[in-house]
């Protein structure tokens, strides 16, 4: 599949995940936006659309939802992820590996936990504004990170990592994994009828 074609279709899939991610009851954390970030990234041969997407997404969400004061820092970690997105796959123009992007998951977490809860800590007021008040935010959002009731299902990587790395896999499957089953099974065919 071509990748004007992937971005389309991301396009129209990042909305439908949002919208059935908020209006289905689900994990707190567990959400389809850093997923969808990091294949708008990879998609989109302009750059200014992987960010448009990202933030359409993100505002026609938080426009049913509300915004709150750190919703330029929660913003600006998603965008982050659709810069390693577009890093991925100028590393591997072709079909970029499964694994490429479950790395870049992970890290797209990371990104958001320390970005937002820094957003946390200079904007809300509940922390003192120096190193140790810094540490006491980010030590106080873990239970947030690993997602209030998930202690059994991931420990430490719980649902926000957890849910980044269901919707980068079904994405991932969408984009190139079923691609690739299809050219492994034409490719088998094709061996076939030549013995």
């Amino acid at each position: 599949m071509k990748n004007s074609i992937k971005a389309a279709l991301l396009a129209v899939v990042s909305l439908v995940l949002r919208l059935m991610a908020r209006l289905l009851p689900h994990a707190a954390n567990v959400s389809p936006v850093g997923a969808i970030a990091l294949f708008a990234g990879a998609l989109f041969p302009q750059g200014v659309w992987a960010f448009f997407v990202v933030l359409f997404t993100l505002v026609a969400g938080d426009c049913v939802l509300g915004f709150h004061s750190t919703t330029l820092f929660v913003y600006g970690s998603f965008m982050g992820s659709v810069l390693l997105g577009r890093w991925i796959f100028s590393r591997s123009k072709s079909n970029p590996s499964v694994a490429s992007f479950i790395g870049a998951s992970l890290l797209g977490s990371t990104l958001f936990f320390l970005v937002s809860n820094a957003g946390v800590w200079l904007c809300s007021g509940l922390y003192e504004h120096s190193l140790s008040g810094l540490g006491r935010a980010y030590l106080m959002a873990i239970p947030f990170y690993r997602g209030i009731g998930m202690d059994q299902m991931g420990g430490f990587l719980g649902a926000t990592v957890l849910g980044d790395l269901f919707y980068t896999l079904i994405l991932w499957t969408l984009c190139w994994g079923l691609g690739s089953w299809e050219f492994k099974k034409s490719s088998e065919n094709a061996v076939l009828r030549s013995n």
